[in-house]
Parts: structure tokens; C-alpha cells; sequence
């Protein structure tokens, strides 16, 4: 959770002015929220046992003003730091293809692309959580603990105490439902791209599908995938529920020797209706922002888990490394001098000469899998050979920028690719 804060909290740097109004809009519902509780005691003391006519007139005016601030404080922080929220993750998701696109072929042979795009939609919407809700939600319930537990203790340091010291006892077994949500939260996230990646193998092969009839098989194959969503799903769901039950139960420990005290404190005289009443109020409102803090916690787990997988992607570095220099000259001879290429264990060409003119047609025949399409790949470079040289007029084709090589060499696959454009 540490981590995950660190890493997403230098993003609101670039948004100085919209998080500025998004604190202030955290700070008017804190103060509200403890407005609303300290009004209970004038309402109580001097309305209702006092007589106090002028504070009877005036309570309705300082109830609709309290509401008011938090009512505008709650659309104003929702407002932007949904706009953050948003605009970091179109800036991530901007990076993250971004960087896909120069990942080597290899990359995209041994990872499925349904896979890929769990991560870039999935991955991506949970962390948007973070920017957006989670970030901003810790920092608003924060300042609302703050601003009640200042208030509680203002009110009866003594029975603030007995609040104070039972529900940090709930932390303990909140931390153990935290990894629990953790490892489910992975395993949720995996069973997801696994089904995408089935969903793609059936819409990209769907006339293989359809000329077999073959239609039953693939439906129990996805079925089988979406079973383990929905099985992962309704754990975190299990895991996340208990959270309530166990703060519902501490909660209601320490409410209750706060009532039993505090009812002490007023039949002794020491305290006035109207006080223990507001201190009941604000302690029922310390309990909600509590309760979300420890929801918050669990949310976080699965975006850590996102995270995780996101930057997996973001830490693939490329190793087909583009050259420096600029081909611009024709190509006059392309030479292929002992190259060899393997696929993993697969070797796919070994030792390969061969040598092409400017003006000359070669073509290269045999068996499917010979090797043919990766000579050719070769020459563009979407893979490098295991052993052996590739010269262009002379020169190692590695020197050469891949802008610029690709620029030089057309090059028409066996696929037929159409692009949604114009």
C-alpha cells in the first residue's frame, strides 16, 4: 500500500490547481461532518431543556449551512479528483501501447494478446481507482477522523479513550484479510486475461470454428475460463465482506461502554445531556469513515495488484536495439554471411548464405515451418540471428536506425491486415 502511494502520489504534482480545490473540498466536509455533530448539544441543552427561543431560530440556518459546505465540498472534491483520476490513466494507458509497439516480435509470440489487453483495459481501469477514488477517498475519511476525534476529545477526553484504545484492535485481523484480498485479487486478475485471450482465439478463428462444427468444444473451453472469474470474483467478495461484521462488531464494544460511562457521566452531573449526545453523534460519525478506511485498504489489494502487472509490461525492455546511423542510400546488396535463428529450441534457419542484387528476383520455396518468412524477418529486423552477419551494401544491418531500414525494405506479410482508419 506504501509503494503504491509513492508511486502515484508524485502524478498530483501536475495537477496542482485541480488538487488544491480537491483539498478544500475534503476540508469543507470534514468540517461539516463535525459541525453537524456539535450541533446536536445547543439543540439539545438550549432548545429543548433551556427554552432558548433565539437559538431555536437560529439552529435551522446553521443546519442548512453545515449541509450546505459539505454537500458543495463533496461535489467539488468528487469533481476533480475525478478529472485527475481520468487523465492520469489516459496518460498511462497513452504510455503503456506506446511502449508495446516497440516491444520485440518475440514479446508478442510468447504472450497471448488477450493477455495484453487485460492489462491495458482491466489493469489499467483498476488502478484508476487509485488516482481517483482511493488517493483522494484516504486523504477526505482522514481529515474526517481527524476533525472527529478532535472534536470527541474536546467533548470528554475520558470516554474518547475508551473508543480510541478498542478499535485499533481491529487491525490485526484487517491485515489478514488484506493478503487474502491480495492473492485473490492476482489470481482474479489472471483468470481475466486467460478468458479474454480464449474470447480472441474464438472471434479470430471463428470460420476454422464454424467449418468444424466444432462450436460445443469451444463454448466448454470458454466456460471453463469464465467458471474460474467467477469463482476467483466471489472470493474477493467473501474476503472483502467480513471487513463489515468485524467493524460492526468492535464497534458496537466500544460504542456501548462509551454509553454506559458517558450515561454515568450525565446522572452524576458531570456532563449535560446536550454534550453526551453530540459526543454519541460525532463517535456514530468516526465509526463510518473508519469502516471506509478499512474498505479502502482491501480496494487497494487488487489495485496492487494491477500495478504489478502493468509495470511488468513497462519493465519488457526491447532487445532488438535500433543502430544510429541513417540508411540512405539504395540498397544495393543485401548478403546473409552463416546466419542462424532459433526460436527458443526451435532452430528455425541455420547457416544461411546468400546474397541479393539490386534489380534480381529471388523466390523461396519449401515446406511450411522451412523458414522462409523468418529469413525475411530477419531482414527487417524483427528478430536478430543466434550466429551470423546480415550486411546492407556492405554495412552490419544493426548500425542502422530501424526507422530507417524499414523505410528502405517493403515488406508484405502472409496476414491480411485491415486497420479501422478512413
Amino acid at each position: 500500500m506504501k509503494n503504491l502511494l509513492k508511486q502515484y502520489l508524485p502524478y498530483l504534482v501536475g495537477y496542482k490547481r485541480q488538487f488544491f480545490f480537491a483539498v478544500l473540498g475534503m476540508i469543507a466536509v470534514a468540517v461539516g461532518t463535525a459541525g453537524t455533530a456539535h450541533l446536536i448539544k445547543p439543540v439539545l441543552d438550549d432548545v429543548f431543556i433551556n427554552k432558548d427561543i433565539e437559538m431555536l431560530k437560529l439552529i435551522p440556518f446553521l443546519l442548512v449551512g453545515v449541509f450546505t459546505l459539505k454537500g458543495l465540498g463533496r461535489y467539488v472534491q468528487t469533481y476533480y479528483t475525478s478529472y485527475i483520476g481520468q487523465d492520469v490513466v489516459r496518460k498511462l494507458r497513452d504510455k503503456l501501447v506506446s511502449h508495446l509497439t516497440y516491444l520485440d516480435m518475440n514479446f508478442f509470440k510468447t504472450i497471448h494478446s488477450g493477455e495484453i489487453l487485460s492489462r491495458v483495459t482491466n489493469d489499467i481501469s483498476r488502478i484508476q481507482m487509485v488516482v481517483a477514488n482511493i488517493i483522494p477517498d484516504l486523504i477526505r475519511e482522514t481529515m474526517i477522523i481527524i476533525a472527529l476525534t478532535g472534536y470527541v476529545i474536546y467533548e470528554s477526553p475520558k470516554l474518547a479513550f475508551y473508543f480510541l484504545i478498542i478499535m485499533p484492535l481491529a487491525i490485526f485481523p484487517l491485515s489478514k484479510l488484506a493478503k487474502k484480498m491480495r492473492k485473490y485479487s492476482k489470481l482474479s486478475q489472471e483468470s481475466t486475461a486467460d478468458m479474454t485471450s480464449r474470447l480472441g482465439e474464438i472471434l479470430s478463428n471463428i470460420e476454422v470454428i464454424k467449418s468444424n462444427s466444432t462450436q460445443v468444444y469451444e463454448r466448454e473451453r470458454f466456460a471453463k475460463e469464465n467458471q474460474n472469474v467467477f469463482k476467483f470474483i466471489m472470493k474477493q467478495v467473501k474476503t472483502n465482506a467480513l471487513t463489515s461484521p468485524i467493524m460492526e462488531i468492535l464497534g458496537s464494544v466500544a460504542i456501548g461502554i462509551v454509553i454506559y460511562i458517558g450515561g454515568k457521566e450525565v446522572i452524576d452531573g458531570h456532563m449535560t445531556v446536550g454534550a453526551f449526545f453530540a459526543f454519541a453523534t460525532a463517535l456514530f460519525m468516526l465509526y463510518t469513515p473508519i469502516k471506509r478506511l478499512s474498505g479502502l485498504y482491501n480496494k487497494a489489494q487488487d489495485a496492487i495488484t494491477a500495478n504489478t502487472r502493468m509495470h511488468e509490461l513497462l519493465d519488457t525492455k526491447p532487445t532488438i536495439i535500433a543502430g544510429t546511423k541513417e540508411l540512405t542510400n539504395v540498397i544495393e546488396t543485401i548478403s546473409l554471411q552463416n546466419v542462424s535463428l532459433d526460436y527458443g529450441d526451435i532452430h528455425a534457419l541455420k547457416n544461411i548464405t546468400l546474397e541479393a542484387k539490386k534489380g534480381e528476383s529471388i523466390a523461396l520455396v519449401g515446406d511450411s515451418g522451412a523458414g522462409k518468412s523468418s529469413l525475411v524477418n530477419l531482414l527487417v529486423r524483427f528478430y536478430d540471428p543466434k550466429e551470423g552477419k546480415i550486411l546492407i551494401n556492405g554495412t552490419d544491418n544493426k548500425v542502422f536506425t530501424l526507422t530507417s531500414l524499414h523505410q528502405k525494405i517493403a515488406y508484405v506479410t502472409q496476414r491480411i491486415y485491415i486497420f479501422n482508419d478512413t
